[in-house]
């Protein structure tokens, strides 16, 4: 189903072994393959819930939480005057806080070195592509510290 900006939608997420209904509002439509951070309404925060998808997405928010959502697609159903008492009855939560800073210290030194050395870099939030080096470094975080899991060279 393909939904606009503006529309209402509902889904349910499983929390604790309990579904929980939420419902919101269309904020962006992100396209297929996009980083939905790159259109989270400015201010806001996006809670996200997997990686780049393949086919278009969309940011929800929900009345009430101060960041958006992007749901599954397949869960998501335009919002029908059966299901409109879930914006007045759902869990809500108004502030969100990052418990921890990540140490970006690898990620920050390979850039070093590539910019000293004038080469290519192509960069997103999982790796960092160095082609003059022939190299991807695909990052993962653990505690807080960013670390190289793996090195890719063709």
């Amino acid at each position: 189903m393909k939904f606009n900006c503006g529309d209402q939608v509902y889904w349910e997420i499983p929390v604790g072994g309990v579904n929980i209904e939420r419902a919101g509002v269309v904020v962006a439509v992100v396209p297929a393959g996009a980083d939905p951070y790159e259109y989270t309404p400015e201010g806001m925060f996006c809670k996200l819930n997997g990686s780049i998808r393949e086919d278009e997405s969309y940011l929800i928010r929900v009345p009430g939480i101060s960041y958006v959502f992007w749901p599954r697609v397949g869960k998501l159903s335009a919002l029908t005057t059966e299901k409109a008492y879930i914006l007045d009855t759902q869990p809500k939560v108004t502030k969100h806080y990052i418990i921890k800073t990540v140490d970006h210290s690898d990620r920050l030194s390979i850039l070093a070195i590539a910019m000293l050395m004038e080469d290519e870099v192509v960069q997103t939030k999982d790796l960092i592509e160095v082609r003059a080096w022939r190299r991807r470094f695909w990052f993962d975080t653990d505690k807080g510290v960013e670390f190289i899991h793996s090195i890719d060279s063709w």
